[in-house]
């Protein structure tokens, strides 16, 4: 009962000394300009600046901060609060880091020696007595954020103590071999810079990790990706593991912000989320917990957009839409270019539209053969059809034959052209002149253009904008169009740019 008590003790007081403090608001959504992760800041949550290490077991995200292990009660991928988890408390209070090994079971932990170096323990959960722990040896070296692969061959971790380092923290792994774990090897320069390389995180085929040793933009911490094993072949070392030996890509904004550090990710998979910490806040001033929802895989989608003679549209918006809902949007630069980051293995529609031009939609399908990146690559151009501004447009024959003052079938699919571009482009104006040479009778041909203009009108203003500036004219008092041959008809039409 003393040690329970002194235990208690030592919990309370950390827990008022250390424990996040809970805020009285919901979560901020950061929405990114072309960008389908939608990714949210957990404001119910403020953490403590010491936060070292994140990871989740059996569907429970735990934190650690400075000599504490917190807990976290949430709903979906929604953080409610942080509290001090006693489980770990009582089993050892210097634990700083946890993980299953995913083919067995079996827990891992690491915590400081006493001359500070990290070690590894395998903690062993025994029927109606007290779990046992046991110290794995790893040849001496410090291990940090250990992670494992699906089928728990393979470990990976992060060390700074060790020779043929690269410099700083590096990653290494160690393979599972006649019932022990082998030398650890370090990952290389593929991986490795002479910065730090740290909380390695196995994600199905893929190893993430953070690291201020790659971007040329930024000495902050920023997360990587890169496939744990190449699929890539080298004739001499065929049934070798190709181990750290593929493409690292940077993860997209908003997952990384290059003026801020970005690190800690781990993935959920019970609940389909993903966290990690992140000091973008200015205002905060703090590190602060971050989440999105559904798969990290995506396709980082670029093109150009330009109109029918191939020259770049600049200031277009490309806008994509998932079952009829906004997605995300991207406006071009002055060349054209865009740029998207989209979910893999999802059907999208991008339209885009840009201010003289008919907007365009097309069916985009992000279902990509398997590579090696986790993000991956994809093209997509667009080209917008334009009408002339202020050069006139020709519309023969729209109407019945004879003297009929309703427009034709042909005759409404014909004027559907300039309605769709201007339904496009609301705010252009129209002058839009009427000429009839069906008779040698010039007051009859006179006659027939008023009745038809008022037939025009009305088909024009129900199929356009009510705002639409158009105005209405009868080419036999200007002579617009008097050169159509006998038994013809012909709208002339000229738009344009608002002002």
């Amino acid at each position: 009962m003393q040690k329970q008590g002194k235990l208690e003790i030592r919990y309370w007081a950390r827990l008022v000394a250390m424990l996040a403090v809970a805020l009285f608001f919901g979560g901020a959504e950061i929405g990114a300009q072309g960008s389908a992760f939608k990714v949210q800041r957990q404001d119910m949550v403020r953490l403590a600046d010491d936060i070292t290490s994140m990871w989740i077991d059996n569907g429970t995200l735990y934190l650690h901060t400075e000599g504490l292990v917190l807990c976290a009660t949430r709903d979906g991928e929604n953080v409610f609060s942080l509290v001090a988890d006693t489980m770990w408390l009582q089993a050892d209070p210097d634990v700083d880091y946890a993980v299953r090994k995913p083919d067995d079971g079996k827990l891992y932990f690491t915590k400081p020696d006493k001359n500070g170096y990290s070690r590894l323990y395998e903690l062993r959960v025994r029927k109606k007595r007290k779990p046992k722990i046991k110290q794995v040896r790893m040849h001496g070296m410090a291990i940090e954020h250990p992670t494992f692969s699906a089928d728990g061959k393979i470990m990976i971790f992060a060390s700074d103590n060790s020779a043929g380092s690269m410099g700083g923290y590096d990653l290494w792994y160690s393979l599972w071999e006649r019932g022990r774990w082998q030398k650890p090897v370090n990952m290389g320069r593929r991986i490795n810079t002479e910065m730090d390389e740290m909380s390695p995180l196995v994600c199905g085929k893929y190893l993430l990790f953070n690291t201020n040793g790659r971007d040329v933009d930024s000495d902050e911490h920023q997360i990587y990706s890169t496939q744990l094993i190449s699929n890539r072949v080298n004739g001499d070392t065929i049934g070798v593991l190709q181990i750290g030996r593929s493409v690292v890509q940077k993860l997209p904004f908003p997952i990384n912000c290059n003026d801020a550090d970005n690190s800690c990710m781990v993935i959920d998979t019970l609940n389909d989320c993903a966290y990690w910490l992140s000091s973008r806040d200015s205002v905060a001033e703090t590190v602060q917990l971050y989440s999105f929802s559904g798969h990290l895989k995506g396709v980082r989608v670029t093109g150009q957009v330009t109109d029918a003679i191939n020259n770049p549209i600049g200031g277009a918006k490309v806008q994509v839409y998932e079952m009829s809902q906004p997605v995300c949007n991207a406006v071009t630069n002055s060349m054209g270019y865009y740029e998207l980051y989209l979910k893999a293995d999802t059907f999208y529609d991008v339209c885009c539209r840009a201010d003289g031009s008919y907007t365009d939609c097309d069916a985009l399908n992000t279902t990509l053969p398997d590579n090696e990146r986790l993000i991956a690559e994809l093209h997509h151009n667009i080209q917008l059809g334009q009408l002339p501004f202020g050069q006139p447009l020709y519309f023969y024959d729209l109407f019945g034959p004879d003297g009929d003052v309703e427009l034709s079938e042909r005759g409404k699919d014909y004027l559907m052209r300039l309605i769709d571009f201007v339904r496009d482009n609301p705010a252009i104006s129209i002058q839009a002149v009427l000429f009839n040479n069906m008779t040698a009778n010039n007051t009859y041909n006179k006659l027939l253009t008023d009745q038809r203009l008022l037939s025009l009108e009305l088909y024009l203003k129900s199929h356009l904008p009510v705002a639409t500036d158009i105005v209405f004219a009868n080419g036999h008092k200007s002579g617009v169009g008097s050169s159509i041959g006998a038994g013809r008809s012909v709208l002339t039409v000229v738009l344009r740019k608002p002002e």
